[in-house]
């Protein structure tokens, strides 16, 4: 939808076409002129400003008409750089095209206007008298289909621009892409599908995203199709990439667009476009190195100051820049600067794009009351003019303020509206954060919807939490028979006591055959493996394959094939306690503790093992336990602490917990039930007996 910025076009030069080559070697001015005149106005609407701009080049050799006719005066203005004086030009040229009733040139003159007034960057009001004219014109039976694609596209640029409405920027597309087809116009077709995942990318509908871009891909691939439109379309489907969770590819196909020669050369609006739907996918892979180049390209381009609207969109994108590299406060300058552009090029799209990079950096420096205010403000305000993409990452950022100000059910609600809004079977897409941020919100707020999901998705279910068990895809559960032998199964929990990542395969062989030398151990346990990856593969060629990979002497069990609920255990305690206590998930995860680990074996590292996750699983206890005794709900704690004694009876700090409790709501007699319970385990199991701290407790208890 950019034209280019100047006339000599360094691009692979464009042959003449073999009538103009004749009339030039005939010496036919006059003639070409009417060639010119007749062929040029077709070549606008099409986008073939390089063709345009070659048949223009040969007229500098004759001196300027002093009276040139006004489809020369209009091709000028369409292919030489904006001036203050073009739109005053245009206006003059536009009402003596409707005098003599040339209705095509009159068309390209109201979208070449238009065109000029989104180059200038500056007093968009300028959009209305034109974009009336542009009803009145198509309000009529007698445009042809070509001009009328070619000033829809610049009916919806200037409805986005300025107003921002999407849903009036779509009604106007409704009847381009037929005008574009009729007219058999590749270029118009391309450009009108770039339109449509514009709005879908901000309406957020990647399906419409994806299956507009994949209708037009042979038109984008034509060779008579504008340079321009393939770049709107390149930009568009690496984005679509990037939100598919492939921004890699993404990062590939812009970078082969950055090295196209016409971007160096086109209007300051394509290159941002294209910079800024880059540093989208920048953000997703969290890369600060590239993200700081970015700044680099943007700070060293030069642009008029009057043009506003490229100030505000440079300003965004060097907000985003900032946010990326770790620096809000410079995020948050770069976002005020770029509303304040925005306010004075009269655009509200900017506004909205900067709102969200604002909300952000007030999160980032802690200002979390602020930045809820913040989002509750600009929340209705998306939602209104159809900004679903930001509208739910605004709520998914209110969702991680209220998480780590302790406000557990409003986070989840916040989330809850972030769904909402999303259409039916669509990923959240989280603009400028890392590709997994609205997971990983859902993770903290929901940890048992995690669990459930992650073993629907696993084909394989170790259980290491009391029994042993393991359940592989189909849903059999092996039996020892299947097991070939104890060896597989004791080398499975050895993996996994050990971490079940990266340990070391000469570490396996030496602790499960001890008597033999290196050599007979590595190779007891190369078949012991081979035999294991054949047991929990049931068959399945791809699984044997991938569940236990070794590199480098490292053996890692495959997380993407197989569940172990000592690691989820583990995870969802962390996830439960970061950044901050979130009571419910906690309790979920403490539920998961079915058993300590492996308990029916013997093995020092096994048991080594089961004593780390079993204090991981006390230390959780005690800290939910203590969250809830604040909040004066000491009465749960209760169960929670009886089951923690249940897989350590002579835990002292459990036990002292569980008495104060029992005391506190007044429980005197079940308080020294417990005290005298522990007294003999501990005598029994260590030959010792009750600490300072219990034995303290049991004194006061004497004396009341």
């Amino acid at each position: 939808m950019q034209k280019t910025a100047n006339d000599d076009i360094p691009l692979p030069p464009q042959p003449l076409l073999p009538s103009f080559t004749a009339l030039l070697a005939a010496g036919d001015l006059e003639g070409y002129g009417r060639e010119l005149c007749s062929q040029g106005v077709g070549w606008v609407q099409h986008f073939q400003f390089p063709l345009l701009a070659a048949h223009f080049f040969p007229l500098r050799r004759f001196p300027p008409l002093k009276s040139p006719p006004p489809r020369i005066q209009l091709l000028t203005l369409a292919v030489s750089p904006g001036t203050p004086s073009t739109l005053s030009d245009l206006e003059a040229l536009y009402h003596l095209f409707l005098l003599d009733g040339d209705e095509e040139a009159t068309g390209v003159c109201i979208g070449i206007a238009l065109q000029s007034i989104i180059d200038s960057g500056h007093a968009f009001h300028r959009f209305q008298p034109w974009r009336e004219r542009a009803e009145k014109f198509l309000s009529k039976d007698s445009p042809a289909p070509l001009v009328r694609a070619f000033l829809a596209l610049f009916q919806v640029w200037a409805e986005i621009m300025g107003p921002g409405h999407l849903a009036s920027a779509g009604v106007l597309l409704e009847p381009m892409r037929q005008n574009a087809e009729q007219a058999q116009s590749p270029s118009l077709i391309v450009f009108h599908a770039a339109l449509v995942a514009y709005i879908s990318f901000w309406r957020g509908d990647l399906s419409a995203l994806e299956i507009v871009l994949a209708d037009v891909k042979p038109f984008a691939e034509d060779p008579h199709t504008s340079p321009l439109a393939v770049l709107h379309y390149r930009s568009a489907f690496a984005l679509l990439k990037t939100l598919q969770g492939a921004p890699e590819e993404g990062r590939r196909i812009y970078c082969d667009l950055l090295k196209h020669p016409m971007l160096e050369v086109v209007s300051p609006g394509l290159w941002l476009q294209v910079l800024g739907n880059y540093l989208y996918t920048v953000a997703t892979l969290s890369d600060q190195k590239e993200a700081e180049r970015i700044g680099s390209l943007l700070l060293a381009r030069t642009v008029p100051e009057y043009n506003h609207y490229y100030h505000s969109y440079l300003h965004f994108n060097l907000a985003i820049v900032s946010l990326v590299r770790g620096r809000p406060q410079k995020a948050l300058n770069h976002a005020f600067e770029s509303r304040r552009y925005g306010e004075l090029s009269e655009s509200s799209n900017v506004a909205r794009m900067s709102a969200l990079v604002i909300g952000q950096a007030l999160m980032e420096l802690d200002r979390d009351e602020e930045a809820l205010d913040h989002f509750r403000i600009w929340l209705p305000r998306w939602k209104k003019a159809e900004y679903w993409i930001i509208a739910v990452l605004g709520a998914i950022e209110m969702g991680y303020i209220l998480l780590r100000l302790g406000r557990i059910d409003p986070a989840r609600d916040a989330l809850r509206t972030a769904r909402a809004m999303v259409p039916k079977n669509e990923r959240i897409a989280t603009l400028y954060r890392p590709g997994d941020y609205a997971c990983r919100l859902e993770e903290m707020l929901f940890p048992e919807q995690m669990l459930a999901e992650r073993a629907r998705k696993t084909p394989i279910t170790i259980t290491t939490l009391g029994v042993f068990s393991v359940t592989i895809h189909g849903g059999k559960t092996l039996t020892d028979k299947n097991w070939h032998g104890s060896k597989a199964k004791k080398l499975l929990q050895t993996i996994i006591a050990l971490g079940g990542t990266r340990v070391s395969t000469e570490q396996l062989a030496y602790m499960l055959w001890p008597d033999a030398n290196g050599d007979l151990a590595m190779n007891a346990f190369k078949v012991t493996l081979s035999r294991l990856r054949a047991t929990l593969a049931g068959g399945d060629k791809e699984i044997r394959r991938s569940i236990l990979v070794v590199k480098q002497k490292r053996i890692t069990l495959s997380s993407r094939l197989c569940s172990v609920d000592a690691f989820v255990f583990m995870d969802f305690v962390h996830r439960a306690g970061t950044p901050v206590l979130q009571s419910d998930a906690m309790a979920a995860a403490l539920a998961m503790y079915s058993g300590n680990f492996l308990e029916a074996s013997a093995d020092y590292w096994i048991i080594s093992a089961g004593e780390n996750l079993r204090e991981r699983f006390i230390q959780a206890t005690l800290q939910l336990c203590d969250s809830l005794a604040t909040g004066r709900d000491i009465e749960r704690t209760i169960p929670l602490l009886s089951r923690a004694m249940e897989f350590d009876p002579v835990n002292e700090a459990v036990c002292a917990r569980l008495m104060q409790a029992h005391l506190h709501l007044g429980n005197r007699v079940k308080s020294l039930d417990i005290y005298n319970k522990i007294s003999k385990d501990l005598e029994r199991q260590r030959g010792i007996g009750p600490g300072p701290m219990l034995r303290h407790l049991y004194l006061q208890m004497q004396k009341n």
